[in-house]
């Protein structure tokens, strides 16, 4: 499947980098990540995302091919609802926070539609990514004693899924505007993968084991875009 996707992806750039009008421009925002592990849903993740896309464009053609390089924080966390009381002090809990920060490299097509006014569009996507680093090791401490928390051996850092979405565009003039993008990211292949740990020390009850279920961990990310782009037209001259 990851095969499949950078093959489409390599001829789609390819694709538009031969076209001769188009389109291309920066997008940043915020990003909710989620994340389910296996036996519950574990709490969204609150963080940014940001791409540079480029795109094929004819005036009169409501069809285009899209291919985009961006940076994006994925995951999920643990909040822990409430303060505690210790010697009568009260105390917030900070969230644990488990982040994923992915390249991502995505090709697709976009169909463009007018709408209250202005140029809408739908738009879907095969997306390629890789993980280039996580922030796992904040939890070796822990997983020492007990391998509750994700750790970096059991990431997998080779990624595959798809992207389902759209948005307005709001032009300066014939070759400048802006867009507003909202997309549902879901990955087809996982993120994190760890088997089933058996003979773990149980801290709760001294002398006893237990064993600690297996991890299987995808992601799904919901991104909201604002972004600026430029036109570049080819006028040909007799």
């Amino acid at each position: 499947m990851i095969r499949t996707i950078s093959m489409l992806v390599c001829l789609g750039v390819s694709w538009i980098a031969h076209s001769q009008n188009t389109r291309y421009g920066i997008k940043l925002g915020p990003s909710v990540g989620f994340q389910r592990w296996n036996y519950f849903q574990n709490d969204p993740l609150y963080k940014y995302h940001g791409d540079f896309w480029i795109e094929s464009y004819q005036d009169e053609d409501p069809f285009s091919i899209f291919a985009q390089l961006g940076y994006h924080k994925k995951g999920s966390a643990t909040r822990f609802y409430g303060p505690i009381q210790i010697d009568n002090q009260i105390y917030d809990i900070p969230a644990n926070e488990f982040i994923f920060n992915n390249l991502s490299l995505q090709v697709g097509v976009k169909k463009k539609f007018p709408w209250g006014g202005v140029l809408g569009y739908y738009a879907f996507g095969l997306r390629g990514e890789y993980t280039v680093s996580t922030n796992l090791d904040l939890y070796d401490r822990i997983n020492q004693f007990v391998p509750v928390y994700p750790f970096n051996s059991a990431v997998k850092r080779v990624l595959a899924g798809f992207t389902l979405g759209g948005g307005v565009e709001l032009p300066f003039g014939a070759l400048a505007g802006s867009v507003l993008e909202l997309n549902i990211c879901p990955d087809l292949t996982k993120q994190y993968y760890q088997p089933q740990i058996n003979n773990i020390i149980d801290i709760y009850q001294p002398g006893q084991t237990t064993t600690i279920p297996e991890k299987s961990i995808k992601n799904l990310t919901l991104e909201l875009s604002l972004g600026v782009y430029f036109t570049r037209k080819v006028i040909y001259v007799d």
